[in-house]
């Protein structure tokens, strides 16, 4: 068991979350995915698994004296 904690939640997210808890929809594990700028949610059954969202932003690259690299990661990861 686990806890997703975010200070504002949509509407879409809800019933996204909603959907992947509904043990009707026979899903055993609903999962999360992230990597620098690149978010998958995925349904996992015991025979398939299904991308429901696929989230992109683009990170600049890390250069010398700008933050601009970590920023956009905090502002992906706080989305």
């Amino acid at each position: 068991q686990f806890s997703i904690e975010k200070e504002c939640w949509d509407r879409v997210f809800l019933d996204r979350i909603e959907e992947a808890c509904n043990p009707e929809r026979e899903a055993e594990v609903a999962c999360v995915v992230m990597s620098g700028g690149l978010c998958h949610v995925c349904l996992v059954t015991g025979s398939v698994t299904v991308t429901k969202a696929r989230i992109e932003t683009n990170i600049p690259k890390k250069r010398t004296g700008s933050s601009s690299h970590g920023k956009a990661i905090d502002k992906f990861y706080d989305a």
